[in-house]
């Protein structure tokens, strides 16, 4: 017996080709559209972490400041109306809220009124207290698909509301 090779030629249809390299492709393409989706929100933690330290090495009215930022970033996120305005001319945009208020009264007299200098740590705790809470109720008051687009939102790593204080 003698045996001879004989090179048979490869009649796989060029769909076959398509398909697995294909395949690979769009693995690699969700891969890499997830991690452009999902890193605002670790963009969001790093400046968490950054604006944390940063306002213990100023004190409480850096406290305070920190607080009303990250709210006034998520509004940002969320894409709600007044983006300039000032604490106490937010509070006449949006719908009475006696927290809000307290807060935008508390981050006026803190950082540029009566109390800068004066600012105690109680005073950063309510801060950070009624920022929590006023964010909280924000956030509920809006729809899911809000709050997940907020929540990959590139905006207010592009224009925080506050350049004082850090950013990603």
């Amino acid at each position: 017996n003698v045996f001879l090779p004989v090179r048979n030629p490869d009649r796989l249809p060029l769909y076959e080709y398509a398909r697995y390299y294909l395949v690979r492709a769009l693995a690699i393409a969700a891969l890499i559209g997830g991690a452009l989706l999902v890193y605002p929100a670790v963009l969001k933690r790093v400046r968490r972490r950054r604006r944390s330290a940063w306002a213990s090495r100023h004190g409480p009215a850096g406290r305070i400041a920190v607080a009303y930022c990250e709210l006034r970033d998520q509004m940002i996120d969320l894409a709600l109306p007044g983006r300039g305005t000032t604490p106490l001319e937010l509070v006449e945009l949006v719908a009475e809220d006696e927290e809000h208020a307290e807060l935008a009264w508390l981050v006026t007299r803190a950082l540029w009124g009566d109390l800068r200098g004066q600012v105690t740590d109680e005073d950063a705790a309510e801060a950070r207290r009624l920022a929590a809470s006023v964010a909280e109720r924000l956030g509920k008051a809006q729809p899911e698909t809000a709050r997940l687009l907020a929540a990959v939102s590139r905006a207010s790593l592009r224009a925080p509301y506050s350049s004082d204080v850090p950013n990603a």
